[in-house]
């Protein structure tokens, strides 16, 4: 048996499904695959946690390719809560830098 891993990280949010979408037929294969399926092309998405346990430490929204001119975030920042917000996602942490790691 081997053992694969998907390691990821950039500027984002820890996010989790609302009220809203957690009972509608959207989540029906999980919220990674809502997520891979409907976030906009600036956004990503990565799980951390392994597929043998089915623990997922938790799942994160996040800018792709963050252009950064200088400290000020504040442009990437809103669109990302743009995004969070037409996603019906709830925000589980403060915005930041995360990463993590997948294994399969």
């Amino acid at each position: 048996m081997s053992v694969d891993y998907k390691a990821s990280f950039s500027i984002g949010y820890k996010v989790s499904a609302s009220e809203d979408i957690a009972e509608s037929e959207d989540l029906e294969y999980g919220l990674i695959d809502y997520l891979d399926c409907e976030c906009g092309e600036e956004f990503d998405s990565f799980e951390a946690g392994c597929a043998f346990s089915g623990d997922i430490d938790f799942t994160c929204l996040i800018v792709r390719t963050p252009s950064i001119e200088g400290l000020d975030l504040s442009e990437v920042k809103s669109k990302l809560d743009a995004e969070v917000n037409r996603l019906g996602l709830d925000i589980e942490s403060e915005f930041g830098l995360f990463g993590g790691v997948y294994c399969y």
